[in-house]
């Protein structure tokens, strides 16, 4: 049997991911496949150096899972990231990070589809988020409304101090 490369292999797991996602990974100090979605390209290339500040060197620094958003001065576009290091015999010897557009840019409203038109709700006032019969409905506490985003789309707007994704529904 013929062995197959590692970026091979790479691009199959990709697919894995949905368009949102670009995938990276790294050895210890730079990266060695980046794989951009067609929603957030960060411009990264094999050899670059790993960034401080950046998802995968908090990984990295780390030593474990971290999830969390990233703000634009570090690559010039803000982003979500998810980075998990991997071992080879307890040592650490490299990062594989998925990288997700961030919706927020500043926000901390979200605006409503109501009877009366559109309504402009601060996060404060959202209760919670339902997905059902292919729409989102946002429920605060004096308007309930439809809006654009799916619940992925929120897990990446709403600040995660304040908002629980509990259920896929919800």
């Amino acid at each position: 049997m013929k062995p197959f490369k590692a970026s091979a292999l790479l691009d199959v797991i990709s697919e894995l991911f949905s368009d949102e996602a670009s995938i990276a990974v790294s050895d210890l100090e730079t990266y060695v496949y980046y794989r951009a979605s067609k929603r957030i390209n960060l411009k990264i290339s094999p050899g670059d150096q790993i960034k401080k500040g950046t998802i995968t060197y908090k990984a990295l620094e780390r030593k474990q899972k971290v999830s969390e958003f990233i703000h634009r001065d570090v690559f010039g576009t803000p982003y979500y990231g998810m980075a998990v290091p991997f071992l080879d015999e307890g040592d650490v010897q490299g990062c594989v990070t998925a990288i997700f557009p961030a919706l927020t840019s500043g926000k901390s409203v979200v605006t409503l589809k109501v009877n009366e038109g559109w309504i402009p709700v601060p996060f404060s006032k959202i209760i919670y988020v339902e997905a059902r019969d292919r729409k989102t409905y946002v429920y605060a506490q004096k308007y309930t409304g439809t809006h654009k985003y799916t619940l992925n789309e929120f897990d990446y707007v709403l600040p995660k101090e304040e908002f629980v994704r509990c259920h896929r529904s919800f």
